[in-house]
């Protein structure tokens, strides 16, 4: 919950953001056009030049919108590409601030909260059975209580007098715990990446209906153009940021669900062999 509230209050900054820098350029643009107008009578009260001091300022006014172009920083670059592709280019943006948030928390818990090398975990474990030191074993777990893999073997040898039936029950009993503890999180980034290719295309849809309702609505063709080319801008931003987000999130669902799975594979491999060590032990006493 703490969560999806820190990112929708980004969410709601971004949206304000954007929409005084969208006001900011409103006010730039009235405010360009009357000195361009002046510039355009000055010319016309005065003579015409000679053709080559007539080229000095035709080459700083093309020079001009490349320098006011090359001092947008990647900011305002990125807050005019969200008013170009329409609202929901924010309903897209919500979900990769969300897809971040889980990606960054799961990485942290399957990588380094949950996760140990099992392998020379169970070693250390097994010695400490061979040589009938369960007490030493269950401190050995107590010590990695966050992981996964000691959760489960500390249920076990914490039920080593009992029967098989006793020590598998609770080994069942802790990984009911402790495996949803692995997959939380992980369904809602698949959706994600679902979710936003659907919101992409449906901005896209969006988009090329107001591109064709101009054709029927514009009463001129400099009107129908500047319609047609919103409307198009809006389908095609919206489809590229919807794939942003989601091959991303996509990739990184894939990967931690390749390690959760890898955590619980290490939990059933690794208990089952405690379990065999600890009836072998009692028959053999």
């Amino acid at each position: 919950m703490k969560r999806i509230i820190m990112v929708v209050t980004l969410l709601l900054f971004l949206a304000g953001s954007g929409n005084v820098y969208a006001r900011k350029r409103v006010k730039k643009h009235k405010k360009t056009k009357p000195a361009a107008a002046k510039v355009e009578k000055k010319a016309v009260a005065k003579p015409a030049a000679p053709q080559p001091a007539a080229a000095a300022p035709a080459t700083t006014a093309a020079a001009a919108p490349t320098k006011k172009e090359e001092s947008m920083n990647l900011w305002q670059w990125f807050m005019d590409k969200m008013n170009k592709g329409g609202t929901f280019m924010w309903f897209i943006l919500l979900a990769g601030l969300y897809a971040i948030g889980g990606s960054i928390e799961r990485t942290y818990a399957l990588y380094f909260k949950y996760s140990i090398n099992g392998k020379a975990f169970w070693e250390i474990i097994r010695k400490h059975v061979m040589t009938n030191n369960i007490r030493q074993a269950i401190t050995t777990c107590e010590a990695k209580s966050q992981a996964a893999l000691p959760q489960i073997l500390k249920a076990a040898l914490e039920r080593a007098d009992g029967t098989e039936r006793e020590i598998q029950d609770a080994v069942d009993e802790a990984a009911l715990e402790v495996v949803p503890k692995l997959q939380r999180g992980l369904p809602f980034l698949s959706m994600i990446a679902n979710v936003s290719t659907l919101l992409g295309l449906l901005g896209t849809i969006l988009g090329l209906i107001q591109a064709f309702r101009s054709l029927a609505i514009a009463t001129n063709q400099t009107q129908k153009s500047v319609m047609l080319a919103q409307g198009i801008s809006i389908a095609m931003y919206t489809t590229a940021f919807g794939l942003i987000v989601a091959i991303p999130t996509l990739i990184v669902f894939t990967i931690l669900q390749a390690k959760a799975n890898a955590i619980m594979e290490d939990i059933d491999l690794y208990s089952v062999k405690l379990i065999n060590l600890l009836v072998a032990k009692k028959g053999g006493k």
